[in-house]
Order: C-alpha cells, then structure tokens, then sequence
C-alpha cells in the first residue's frame, strides 16, 4: 500500500505542476456551476475519487444512493466551466471523477460534497490541489494529494494517507495504516494496526495518541527534534533524546515512527 500511494504521489507531482491554472489568479467575477448526481449502491458498492482541483468531502447520511453535489468554480471566463468533466462510472466499483476535457489545464475548481449510505465503503481519494475530509464512513481508506490537508474522522476501518504539503489528522477510527508527509505535521490517534505501519514527516511534528489495548513494537526516531512519550504502558528498550524503541502489551507488529526535522510526542489515548 505504501508503494502505491508513493507512486500515486509521484503521478500527483506531475498533475500538480501543470495544474498550477487551477489556482491561476485570474481577475474576473467568479463563475459557477453546479452539478448534482445520484449513484445507485448496494452492499457491494466500492467508492473511489478523483479531483485534479479541488476540495472533497465524504459523509455518510440517510441516503440510498451515493448522492454527489459538486460546484465547478472559475475566474476566467464561463467557457472555462466547459473544460472540466464530472462522471461516474457504473458498477461495484463507482469511482467518481473530475475530468479535464482539454490538453491545457482549465483554470477551474471543482468542489465535491460526497454523501454515501451505511453500507458504502471507501475506497481511494487522489487529489490534486485541494483539502479532503473524510467522517463517519466505512472502508480501508487510502488519500494521497499534493497540496491538502486531510481530516479523517469516526470511520470504521483502516487509513492510510501521503500528503506531499500539508496536514494530516486522524481521529476516532478503528485503525491506522502508513501516514506520510513531506511538508507538515501529523496528528493521529491509533487505536489499532493490522501490520506493520510507517509514520513519517519530513518537515514537522507528529503527535500521536495510542490506544492502550494496543500489541506493538515502537520505534521512534528524529533526526533534527526531540522526542517525548508520556502516560503510555510502554516497556523500553532504548532511549536517547532523539530515539526511543519499546513493547506494548505483548509486542507485535513495528510502528515506525520518524520526524526527519521535527519533535515527535507520544502519549496514551
């Protein structure tokens, strides 16, 4: 999973270069264009999504069909609006899509509000440009972006995340996958993982809060920070200003924790 989301990464870093129209400081009034679409789903129904430019926001709610709202945005014309493509593709896997339709990048955004039913699990979020949230769905969840913040929030199921600048956030999920940041901070509560997991941050902090209940070797390293652990039944191994190693409970799988340039603190959910 971490090789695909590195890879996804490095596809995001070339969309990112040459959408850098998406967020052109263009002049002219702001122009809009909604689009609203309802997806039949079922049990089996897998959700993933693309946008090039632009917030995305997935919920569950009291619906029977994945219902998408999205808004096309622009400054440079209403023949820009033309330019990007919104579909969704038919069948278990629905994977929602904001397309260009030109060579060139359209100076366009396009912001999506995602509401699925219970029974709808998440799949995979890339973006490009634009912050993602995530609450209260089900799903082994994997967002990669270049240029967001990610908040993921109640969800039942594990996260992965690779952010090239900005933020992530986990909070109340039931469990943790690799986390990455190059350019940011992350803050994370792991309540459980499912094999070993890799945390790191280039440039920033991390903060992570783990679950009690947790069987885990921990390895914490920084090389240009400080790293503290409180309140946490943690058996040391090994600890200097800048590492420590350590069991949980009964030991298990490894979660590596690394801040190239930042403080890591660890403490007890």
């Amino acid at each position: 999973m971490k090789g695909m989301l590195l890879m996804t990464l490095g596809v995001l870093l070339v969309l990112a270069v040459v959408a850098c129209g998406c967020t052109d400081s263009a002049t002219g009034p702001e122009l809009t264009a909604p689009f609203d679409e309802g997806y039949r789903a079922n049990e089996k129904t897998v959700l993933a999504v693309e946008n090039p430019c632009g917030p995305v926001t997935i919920t569950r709610g009291d619906v029977k069909e994945v219902v998408l709202h999205a808004v096309k945005r622009t400054r440079a014309g209403e023949e820009e609006l033309e330019k990007v493509e919104i579909t969704g593709t038919k069948g278990s896997l629905l994977k929602i899509r904001a397309r260009w339709t030109t060579v060139l990048p359209p100076r366009v955004t396009v912001d999506m509000a995602i509401t699925v039913p219970p029974y709808v699990t998440v799949d995979a979020v890339t973006v490009s440009n634009g912050d993602v949230r995530i609450d209260g769905v089900a799903g082994d969840v994997a967002v990669s972006c270049f240029n967001c913040d990610v908040l993921i929030t109640n969800m039942s199921g594990s996260v992965t995340a690779a952010v090239e600048n900005g933020n992530i956030t986990v909070r109340d999920t039931t469990g943790t996958g690799d986390l990455t940041v190059r350019n940011g901070w992350i803050d994370a509560e792991v309540r459980s993982v499912r094999g070993n997991v890799a945390i790191e941050a280039k440039n920033g902090n991390i903060t992570l809060a783990l679950g009690p209940a947790l069987n885990a070797a921990l390895a914490v390293t920084t090389k240009n920070g400080a790293v503290s652990v409180e309140g946490l039944p943690l058996e040391v191994t090994a600890a200097t200003m800048t590492a420590v190693d350590g069991v949980l409970g009964a030991g298990g799988p490894v979660i590596a924790v690394d801040a190239t340039s930042g403080d890591v603190h660890i403490t007890s959910l």
